[in-house]
């Protein structure tokens, strides 16, 4: 779940908001994907991939 992870409260809520609710799914996106989501830039997508590679 989005809500548990460690990723920034800013970017859980631009992700809920384009109905992403797993972390799972973020493993999936290509940045490109994820560049599309409105509220998700550069700078989230590097916190994003941070967050993922500390599991």
């Amino acid at each position: 779940m989005l809500a548990r992870s460690k990723i920034p409260v800013w970017v859980v809520k631009a992700l809920l908001s384009s109905g992403i609710k797993r972390v799972s799914k973020l493993s999936s996106m290509t940045d490109d994907e994820l560049l599309a989501i409105p509220g998700i830039g550069k700078r989230a997508i590097e916190l994003i991939r941070s967050s993922q590679s500390r599991k």
